[in-house]
């Protein structure tokens, strides 16, 4: 029976799913890792840690499983964090994650100086301290050599992905959180990029939230137990409790196509005549009766699109 693993990783551990394709979950694991907080306000994470989480814990949610019944893997987890990596793809610094405050005095800079509006035409957002483009900024005010080192700015579930496919990539979820993506273009915002004076190669590759990002590395599958040849899809996210992007609130769940690709399909917690239309990868319209889990949807896995509609 064909089994899809999903990955979240969180601020505090990484939690892991194993599902199959009836829409029953067969397992879960979660690896805890430290947060650490070197300074007042400061919230900083080990992208090791969690990439040592992953590969510890699939190997323990696979345990007593044909792991050649898996057929993809999907991550989310927490937004806005930087990851900064060198031009060998080493982590040059812990990541700053979402809820550090460290970027006051660049935050202010963004929202007062260059204008809130000017922001907002730009990106669809205004600077909060949690976003990425101020902690890029800090940076570049604060750890010059480091910032000058950058040679890819990724964010955490993006790193992980990295990890287990080799590919530099985000979605546009994802990519609405950093005050860097022009919203209405879909593309990085060259304008955003200078300002904080980054370049468009330095970004990952953007995705929809849907589409497949790439194969496990074949190392990276002998590692984790799983046969190679194994799509890993683009995720949906989340930043914990909440998520203040230009599409409002919002929680992503990961969901599954057992044919070649995984899909990562958005849901809000709103009623349903406050949702916009979403749309599946063959064109037609989801159903909207609010959030449900991605068990409910695997449940509804029949011949064609397997996405359950209106």
């Amino acid at each position: 029976m064909s089994k899809i693993i999903g990955i979240d990783l969180g601020t505090s551990a990484c939690k892991l799913l194993l599902v199959d394709e009836k829409g029953c979950v067969r397992n879960t694991v979660s690896k805890e890792y430290p947060l650490c907080f070197p300074h007042p306000g400061w919230s900083e994470q080990d992208p090791g840690d969690w990439w040592t989480a992953c590969r510890e814990g699939v190997p323990e949610l696979l345990a007593g499983f044909d792991a050649r019944e898996v057929r993809g893997m999907g991550v989310g987890g927490q937004m806005h964090g930087l990851v900064a990596l060198d031009e060998t793809d080493a982590v040059l610094r812990p990541a700053i994650l979402w809820n550090d405050g460290r970027t006051a005095e660049e935050t202010a800079w963004l929202n007062d100086t260059v204008g809130r509006p000017v922001l907002s035409a730009r990106t669809g957002n205004i600077a909060f301290a949690g976003f990425t483009a101020p902690k890029l900024l800090w940076m570049k005010n604060h750890e010059p050599e480091l910032f000058a080192r950058i040679r890819k700015i990724m964010l955490p579930k993006d790193y992980l992905v990295y990890c287990l496919t080799g590919v530099h990539a985000t979605d546009y979820s994802d990519a609405s959180g950093t005050l860097l993506l022009d919203v209405e273009h879909k593309c990085w915002s060259r304008d955003m990029l200078a300002l904080c004076g980054i370049s468009e190669s330095q970004m990952p590759r953007l995705y929809e939230s849907f589409a497949p990002v790439g194969m496990l590395l074949p190392e990276t599958a002998a590692a984790l137990g799983l046969p190679q040849g194994q799509r890993g899809g683009s995720r949906g996210h989340r930043d914990g409790e909440h998520r203040s992007g230009p599409c409002g609130q919002q929680v992503q769940y990961l969901s599954g196509h057992f044919r070649h690709h995984f899909y990562f399909l958005g849901k809000v917690w709103r009623g349903r005549h406050q949702r916009p239309a979403r749309f599946c990868p063959c064109g037609r319209r989801l159903a909207s009766d609010g959030l449900y889990a991605q068990r409910s949807q695997l449940q509804q896995m029949v011949a064609g699109c397997d996405h359950r509609h209106e």
